[in-house]
């Protein structure tokens, strides 16, 4: 072997060694046991537990579920009689909502923590130089502004008992409780496995 091709073989064998593969995780519905299935990041999994259609899909290590309601009343999530438990063991609260005829809710699991920013055009006078993505010299009114501030970004921090992370492979419950009208209350509980691709 030539001192080339080692210093290259080399050079490839660190690359591999530094650069980091992203793990990417999917999910199998677990229970109901007569509807296990697996769900993919490609296509929706559809589920159908009268009188609700589930569809389910993978995106970003996390599962998304749109719950959709085909029949002519609205259907109530109650919030205060449903929940998640965490791979972690820890019941997590979930929120009430309406489920409108012929339309769907979205619950994410686990669920994405709200960000905000400060952004906009922004005001200023004054003397003074900034410096940065732009620059600017002298005295007068703070025109530029258009996206050339400083973004500062709040992560909502509610002590983790809504917001929470899945780490790694395990499994997660919910159990959805809904209230159809006068026909009553119904629930669909899931256990989903996460799975590291």
């Amino acid at each position: 072997m030539s001192v080339n091709t080692t210093s290259t073989l080399s050079f490839v064998l660190l690359c591999l060694l530094i650069v980091p593969g992203c793990a990417r995780y999917e999910f199998d519905i677990v229970q109901p046991a007569d509807r296990a299935a697996h769900i993919g990041s490609k296509q929706d999994t559809q589920v159908q537990l009268d009188p609700l259609n589930y569809r389910f899909r993978a995106a970003e290590g996390r599962l998304v579920m749109q719950v959709y309601n085909p029949t002519p009343d609205p259907v109530q999530l109650m919030g205060e009689r449903s929940y998640v438990v965490a791979p972690d063991g820890q019941s997590r609260p979930l929120k009430s909502m309406t489920i409108a005829p012929g339309s769907f809710i979205k619950i994410v699991l686990p669920p994405v923590r709200p960000v905000s920013y400060r952004s906009g055009p922004s005001f200023g006078i004054g003397v003074g130089t900034t410096i940065g993505r732009r620059h600017d010299d002298g005295f007068g009114f703070g025109g530029a502004g258009y996206g050339t501030d400083p973004v500062y970004a709040y992560t909502e921090d509610d002590g983790g008992v809504v917001y929470w992370d899945w780490n790694g492979e395990g499994e997660a419950r919910i159990t959805l409780v809904y209230q159809r009208g006068s026909a009553g209350t119904f629930q669909d509980s899931w256990v989903f496995a996460r799975k590291k691709m």
